[in-house]
């Protein structure tokens, strides 16, 4: 088949994840050759960017920002190239994926797997051009898997350096339970007051009085919860820092993914509703046959319901696009044993 053109999705770096997957996906499927580029050339979120200073991270001073295929290693069972930018000429163009869904195999509850979304049809004569909102969790993307697939996706990972700093972190702080309050893009998603963050802390209280906290938000978090605010970054930079300026790229970015993969060894997590960041700790934790998976704050815009069909997700009162990003679902567990 001929190239496939991908737009890497235009946001933060667990977003792009979900893109890049999702892009590699179809072309591990596809046995094409799949061109990543950012259309858009904004500079916010971008996957090449210049060199930047890390304004958030004082002791730090200047780093490299990394694009996303710096800090992931993609198996090389896949042919894929990075180019600046793409033209739409004389391709078949593909827009808004969020909304679709790709069929891999035959097989039963198609519809109840689909809600709705229209199937993906790739044109086997011309270049497939891929862009707006090419991003989705791949549980909830790929119709019956093939466990090729899935073993390919295992394989999709952030690079060891940073998983293995993570875990040597999450190691020396012991057993602990941890929480994720998005705040400043997100509160309007769940009901973000200090009544809710309360009796969410009580409630991971319970589980461990080790709490480590992750938020956009420090002096709020701080202001609320005073002396049990162990907050995840700030472990990493009073205790790690020397690690961390060793890693090939530490900027502020590296400093979140960093903060995103302690929480991912956490005995017990509840995370913030439409957060992405949230949602890929919730994946490992899973994957990882950690209990008490998939806990998120209340909301009001998407709500648990009783499940009424053979997916998770049948049932969740939440519009069927949303379903794609707002939250992952037990469906990402991956078949690779052999």
């Amino acid at each position: 088949m001929n190239d496939i053109l991908w737009q890497i999705h235009n946001a933060g770096l667990i977003n792009q994840l979900m893109s890049v997957e999702i892009g590699a996906g179809i072309s591990f499927l596809e046995k094409s050759h799949i061109k990543f580029f950012d259309y858009s050339n904004k500079s916010y979120g971008s996957i090449f960017l210049p060199p930047v200073k890390t304004m958030n991270i004082k002791e730090i001073g200047e780093s490299f920002k990394p694009n996303i295929f710096q800090l992931i290693d993609i198996p090389d069972s896949i042919d894929y190239s990075l180019i600046n930018n793409a033209s739409q000429t004389s391709c078949t163009i593909h827009e808004h994926i969020i909304g679709l869904y790709y069929k891999c195999n035959d097989g039963e509850n198609e519809n109840s797997f689909a809600e709705d979304r229209a199937k993906l049809t790739l044109n086997k004569t011309t270049k497939n051009f891929f862009h707006k909102t090419c991003f989705a969790f791949y549980s909830r993307f790929f119709y019956n898997r093939p466990k090729e697939l899935d073993i390919f996706l295992s394989k999709l990972k952030f690079k060891d350096p940073y998983i293995n700093l993570a875990k040597k972190i999450a190691y020396q702080i012991g057993n602990f339970s941890s929480i994720h309050f998005r705040l400043t893009d997100h509160s309007q998603n769940y009901f973000a007051t200090s009544e809710n963050r309360l009796k969410f802390l009580n409630q991971i209280k319970e589980k461990n009085d080790r709490l480590v906290f992750s938020t956009d938000d420090v002096d709020l978090i701080k202001k609320e919860f005073k002396k049990e605010c162990l907050l995840v970054d700030e472990i990493i930079l009073n205790f790690f820092k020397k690690e961390f300026l060793e890693l090939e790229f530490h900027d502020n970015v590296v400093l979140g993914l960093i903060s995103l993969l302690i929480m991912c060894e956490s005995d017990y997590f509840i995370g913030t509703p439409g957060s992405t960041f949230s949602s890929y700790v919730h994946r490992q934790r899973f994957l990882n046959n950690k209990k008490d998976c998939f806990l998120y704050m209340d909301s009001s815009r998407c709500k648990d319901s009783v499940q009424n069909g053979p997916y998770s997700w049948n049932g969740y009162d939440c519009d069927t696009c949303t379903k794609n990003w707002w939250r992952e679902w037990p469906e990402c567990k991956l078949s690779i044993q052999s």
